[in-house]
């Protein structure tokens, strides 16, 4: 049996995300709206690929998607909630380096972490800010292992 075919019998891991796709950069647009604790957003992700793919697996917490390309790569995408995950399905392989494209949509939440709404205790305002952190960033953009060896841009505008 060919290493190829012995790989494609190999169940995925459930705790961790396939290594042959990694971030070298991200690029990251925020414009929150703290009236209605919502956020939109895009992410460009520069990704080497170390074995020609037609899926791409990231991690996607409490996010909805409006669009996802690649690289003139027709794709399509799905979001798994239990295993908080993102598949994007290619309709062919990469096998280089490309740029993955996501425009996203979440939650400013409560729960102090991705992107999250907090409030000044001398006044009644809100505010929106970011706990990138291995754990938490998911809830902030799609995101692929190994975050904290790469590079990120980011950027955050006035949703008006």
């Amino acid at each position: 049996m060919s290493s190829a075919n012995a790989s494609a019998l190999v169940a995925p891991d459930p705790f961790r995300l396939p290594s042959h796709v990694r971030p070298t950069r991200y690029d990251v647009l925020l414009r929150p709206t703290l009236d209605d604790a919502s956020f939109s957003g895009e992410v460009s992700i520069k990704l080497d690929v170390s074995e020609p793919t037609t899926s791409i697996v990231l991690n996607a917490v409490e996010l909805w998607i409006d669009e996802v390309r690649v690289e003139g790569i027709n794709a399509t995408w799905s979001l798994d909630e239990s295993t908080e995950r993102m598949t994007v399905e290619l309709d062919e392989a990469v096998a280089e380096s490309t740029t993955l494209f996501v425009r996203f949509r979440g939650t400013l939440n409560d729960k102090l972490r991705g992107f999250y709404r907090s409030t000044y205790i001398d006044a009644f305002r809100h505010c929106a800010r970011d706990r990138y952190i291995p754990d938490a960033g998911d809830r902030l953009s799609p995101s692929v292992p190994l975050l904290g060896r790469a590079s990120v841009q980011g950027g955050v505008r006035d949703h008006a």
